[in-house]
């Protein structure tokens, strides 16, 4: 399921530590830089899953096959979490959701929406469990840095370490 190199994923998480404060201006350049970025093609076929990654049908397993889309395994999406929502749970905390064992409240699907790029709304149908009370989208900012992350998912870990030094706190 890990489409994008192996190593890709430390870059992605420092790319995303320093576009989170970026200005709004900044973040949409680096998004177009992105985008103008050749992919890689897949030079091997995807490894077999781990045993503990194989996640159970459910509403868990889903997000968490969907983070591991964007190349972002249990540390990973920890870090994102942080960086994105400001919750921080230990990775083997996410990795639980993925099996059923914590359960997924609308408050935490909502801050998988903001990980991974995803209406709220929409993912609530998809998961069958509703958006929770008061519910506001991610701002604006945090959604494009969301969007990056999908956008890189292709990309080398030399591409990602590239538009990284482009930041201005990622300079290097």
């Amino acid at each position: 399921m890990h489409n994008g190199p192996p190593l890709a994923w430390p870059a992605v998480v420092d790319l995303v530590r320093h576009a989170i404060a970026l200005p709004q201006q900044e973040q949409d350049r680096l998004r177009r830089l992105a985008a103008s970025l050749p992919q890689e093609d897949r030079t091997r076929p995807a490894p077999e899953e781990r045993p503990y990654l194989r996640y159970p049908p459910g509403p868990g397993g889903l997000l968490m096959r969907l983070l591991a889309n964007r190349n972002l395994g249990w540390s990973a999406g920890a870090r994102m979490f942080l960086f994105l929502t400001d919750r921080y749970w230990s990775a083997a905390t996410y990795g639980q959701v993925g099996w059923g064992a914590v359960e997924l409240s609308p408050e935490l699907q909502a801050d998988y929406a903001t990980v991974l790029g995803i209406r709220a709304d929409d993912l609530a149908v998809l998961t069958g469990i509703g958006l929770p009370d008061g519910h506001r989208p991610a701002p604006r900012g945090t959604v494009e840095v969301a969007g990056l992350v999908r956008d890189v998912r292709r990309l080398s870990q030399e591409q990602i370490e590239g538009l990284c030094a482009t930041t201005e706190g990622g300079r290097r």
